[in-house]
């Protein structure tokens, strides 16, 4: 089994090779650690750890049952919520608010990075559109994964929440940036 840590410490080794790589290389007239470095560096941390909490722990050969996927959305945990013993409730409603939670704020950097790098995608709907595609593909290797042993959920309630997050983070990329230009091209 690869654990988070395992795999925080590796992409970490991996990010900061490059970026010294890249240090090396750099025009020696140019400045060091500027805005558009700090926010690239942030950005792809930040993947990483989009990728850690997704599809780590990864399991390797472990058991191998049917995958399932809530496609009805909010349905399900309505249901959930309705069916759950006493003896649990409060686990679950401390489950489901991590869960909320958790999915929002998952993409929400999302929502601030896109539009800050991407020019093309400045745009409310652009934003929303990619946030939904990049939650949609997570979501798809998870299932997929799930056929090689690993215990990932796929639940379109997750891709709501997760569009949801990068629809507040584009909101909070508008406000500063009407005080503070964020926009950075690569």
């Amino acid at each position: 089994m690869l654990g988070m840590k395992f795999a925080f410490i590796v992409g970490s080794i991996i990010i900061l090779i490059i970026e010294m790589i890249k240090f090396i290389k750099r025009n020696k007239e140019e400045k060091f650690l500027n805005f558009r470095e700090v926010m690239s560096l942030m950005f792809k941390f930040y993947i990483l750890m989009v990728i850690i909490v997704t599809f780590f722990p990864l399991v390797i050969g472990g058991y191998i049952g049917k995958p399932s996927m809530n496609i009805v959305p909010v349905f399900n945990t309505i249901k959930d919520i309705y069916e759950v013993p006493i003896e649990m409730e409060s686990y679950m409603v401390r489950f489901w608010i991590k869960n909320i939670l958790g999915n929002i704020l998952l993409l929400l950097p999302l929502g601030i990075f896109i539009p800050m790098f991407f020019e093309r995608l400045r745009s409310f709907k652009s934003t929303v559109i990619t946030c939904a595609l990049v939650s949609l593909s997570i979501e798809v290797v998870q299932y997929i994964s799930m056929y090689f042993g690993n215990f990932r959920s796929c639940d379109i309630d997750d891709i709501i929440l997760n569009t949801l997050g990068g629809m507040i983070g584009f909101i909070i990329y508008k406000v500063i940036d009407k005080k503070a230009d964020l926009r950075i091209e690569f």
